[in-house]
Formats: structure tokens, C-alpha cells, sequence
């Protein structure tokens, strides 16, 4: 009985086809792993370094905020990468509070804030957030000023994706 063999062109695709399935499929399972441990750990982080402040629900988007002291009120905004820990960490948030009350937000997908899909969060946008939040809170942006220092108008402009302080006045006063 003699057997068929295939020409070695035709199992060397075949061996090539084979090897490019297992290549694929350990990818996909080192990916999924990767993604569970992922999870594990940001939730291990969550549960290590609970929010600091309390949250205030604007549009459907919930905003982590601290407050703290008294007097004129500012606003802290963090850049990018960043988040309220960071004006904690640098003892910017407690030497202004010194004299004055200090507001210090998560920006939307930072921090404990969440950031809901299907919105492009352009600087205009968060502005635009956050002027929301500070009427509900009943305050009214009055002036910012950027790290730099320079002054710019309390607009969209105003929230470069750097950090910025603004300075609100109680609204109706």
C-alpha cells in the first residue's frame, strides 16, 4: 500500500497556516490576560486610594471635587496626566486654602471623574462643564489665570490642557 504525499510546497503552507493560527490565537489569549490584570489592578488601586471629596453629577457626568478653607474662592483645574492629588502632593491646594476657600476638580476622565463616551471633551467642552458645575453650585467665573499667569478671558479659552486657577465670586453678588 503506498500513501499519497503532498508536494513540499503544499505542507509548507499548510505548516505556515498552522503556525500563524497558534501566533494569532496566543496573542489574543496573552491580550485578554493582560486586560484581566489590568482590571484587577486599577480596581486594587481604586480600593487603596479612595476619593478624597465628594462629586457633584453635571450632564451625566460625575465630577470628583474637593473643597477646602474660606475666604475668595478659586478654582483648580489639573492638566493632562494629572489630577486633584497632584495639588495635594505640591501643597498647592493647602497653601491657597490658607486664605482662601479652594475648589479642585477632577477633569472628566480623570481622576475619580468619570468621562462618558460619545463626547469629544475639547477644552471648550470641559469649560463648558464646568461653568455648568460652578452654577449649580451657585458661582459664577469672574477670572482665570493659567500657570503661565497670564489672564484670559472666563471662556472655553480658559482651559488650555494645562493646569488653571479661576476665580468665582458667589453668583448674584
Amino acid at each position: 500500500m503506498t500513501s499519497y504525499q503532498l508536494p513540499a510546497r503544499a505542507t509548507s503552507k499548510r505548516t505556515l497556516l498552522k503556525g500563524t493560527a497558534v501566533a494569532v490565537g496566543g496573542t489574543v489569549a496573552a491580550l485578554a490576560v493582560a486586560a484581566l490584570v489590568n482590571r484587577y489592578l486599577a480596581r486594587k488601586a481604586e480600593r487603596d486610594n479612595p476619593p478624597k471629596g465628594r462629586f457633584i453629577e453635571v450632564d451625566g457626568v460625575r465630577l470628583h471635587y474637593v473643597d477646602r478653607g474660606s475666604g475668595t474662592t478659586i478654582v483648580l483645574l489639573h492638566g493632562n496626566g494629572s489630577m486633584i492629588q497632584d495639588f495635594e502632593s505640591s501643597g498647592v491646594l493647602e497653601t491657597a486654602a490658607r486664605k482662601h476657600r479652594v475648589i479642585a476638580f477632577d477633569r472628566p476622565g480623570f481622576g475619580y471623574s468619570t468621562r462618558p463616551r460619545g463626547v469629544v471633551w475639547t477644552a471648550e467642552a470641559q469649560a463648558e462643564l464646568l461653568s455648568r458645575s460652578a452654577l449649580r453650585a451657585r458661582y459664577r467665573f469672574t477670572r482665570a489665570a493659567t500657570a503661565s499667569a497670564a489672564a484670559v478671558p472666563p471662556t472655553a479659552a480658559a482651559v488650555p490642557f494645562r493646569s488653571v486657577l479661576f476665580e468665582v465670586v458667589r453668583a448674584g453678588s
